[in-house]
């Protein structure tokens, strides 16, 4: 009889390191996955943003086509916003973060001469009071501090 104790106890081991096995492979498991989770939740919603260019379609709630040879747009890319109404360069550092803020920083412009139909200044100034952004689908929307619309653009 203590001879059918040994091999139970035997085999009484191997479960149980076969149980710890699984048991190690499962908190393995939902340890990865939370690590996923916390990233994926960390993660800014400016990566939404970064490397995508939109086509600007409304200023101000009328539509802004931009030049038939340069159509107005916005791009963003490592930090930093390339932007134009047809005419002039515009380009500053970004920052945008998960809760769907952005700040858009002092930055600079080419100087040309532009016609007022591409309204240049009108656009500037939207882009000078920015404070928010949502993205719906292809189309970013952005918000001053009091939740106006200043412009929207649709992903090229």
């Amino acid at each position: 009889m203590s001879r059918n104790r040994s091999t139970f106890a035997l085999d009484s081991n191997k479960y149980n390191r076969k149980k710890k096995n699984t048991m190690n492979k499962k908190i393995t498991t939902v340890i990865a996955l939370g690590i996923m989770a916390i990233s994926m939740t960390s993660c800014s919603t400016g990566a939404l943003l970064s490397g995508k260019t939109y086509n600007i379609t409304e200023l101000n709630g009328t539509a802004l086509p931009g030049s038939e040879m340069s159509p107005a747009f916005i791009s963003f890319k490592d930090g930093e916003i390339n932007t134009s109404v047809g005419c002039n360069s515009i380009f500053a550092p970004y920052k945008a973060e998960k809760d769907g803020t952005i700040t858009i920083s002092e930055g600079g412009a080419t100087k040309m001469f532009c016609p007022d139909e591409l309204r240049e200044d009108e656009y500037l100034a939207a882009l000078h009071k920015v404070k928010r952004y949502e993205i719906d689908g292809k189309t970013v929307s952005f918000f001053d501090e009091n939740g106006k619309l200043l412009f929207k653009a649709t992903e090229k």
